[in-house]
This record gives structure tokens, C-alpha cells and sequence, in this order.
């Protein structure tokens, strides 16, 4: 059976590394740590993409080398990915039914990469999106852990 690969949305990582608790006490890198326990435990691979550097560098002032740098102390596989021109069908198609651009572009390198789900806080975002790939948050991995 082939490795899960999940597509990670920078809040994932950025809540982890600044222990971030929600304002419902929601403990939000409790819940990251849960996510790469399990993508630890069952040997998933986290893809990365050229647009999750670029909202990490800018919330956490954290250079793509530092990050891949932080996955590989950390033992997690990843993959990187660039968002390409043959990108922009599914983002426009995305985009038409309201789904905001930038997210438009991470779902539709997530399709091409063959993802089995994006992993976000940010679930609302992508709802509409749901019927063609699964978007999960990080505390549903805790039970497998």
C-alpha cells in the first residue's frame, strides 16, 4: 500500500512552532504535533509547495531551507512542489465557485500531486472543494496515534 501524502497548509507548521492556543483554548500545536506523530507512526509524506514557504517565510520569517530543515530534525518525509501553469484550469474552475485565489491554487497543486487530503485549520476555506478532495484538520489524526 503506497504512502499517505497529505497537503499541508502553512498554519499547520506556523501554529506548531508558535505553540499558538486558540481563542477557545483550543491547544492548535498540541494538534500539529498529534498530525506529524501520525505521518511519523505510518511513514505519510507531507507535500510542501513553493506557495507554503512563501506564507511561512512571511508569518514566521522562516527560510524554505530552515523548514525542510525543521521536517528533516523532526523525521518527517516531504515532497516539494511548485504551483505551474498547468495549474490554472482547476484554479479558475475553483475560483468560480467562490473559492478564494490563493487557496484555489493550493487545492489545485494538491489534485495534480495526487494528494489524499489537505490538511488545514483553515477547513471552512476550502468546503467547497470538499466533493473532490478530503480536507482534514489536525486533531483528527489523535486517535491514531
Amino acid at each position: 500500500m503506497p504512502a499517505e501524502r497529505f497537503y499541508l497548509d502553512s498554519n499547520v507548521l506556523i501554529s506548531l512552532l508558535r505553540e499558538e492556543i486558540n481563542g477557545n483554548f483550543r491547544s492548535l500545536f498540541s494538534e500539529s504535533s498529534a498530525f506529524f506523530d501520525y505521518v511519523r507512526k505510518y511513514g505519510a509524506i507531507v507535500v510542501v509547495s513553493d506557495l507554503f514557504f512563501s506564507e511561512v517565510q512571511k508569518k514566521l520569517n522562516m527560510k524554505k531551507e530552515d523548514a525542510l530543515g525543521y521536517f528533516k530534525s523532526i523525521n518527517i518525509k516531504t515532497e516539494q512542489a511548485e504551483f505551474t501553469n498547468q495549474d490554472f484550469p482547476e484554479v479558475r474552475k475553483f475560483m468560480a465557485i467562490g473559492i478564494h485565489s490563493s487557496d484555489a491554487k493550493h487545492l489545485a497543486i494538491a489534485l495534480r500531486l495526487k494528494c489524499n487530503a489537505i490538511v488545514t485549520f483553515n477547513r471552512r476555506d476550502f468546503e467547497k472543494a470538499m466533493a473532490v478532495i478530503r480536507i482534514r484538520e489536525p486533531d483528527e489524526f489523535i486517535k491514531f496515534i
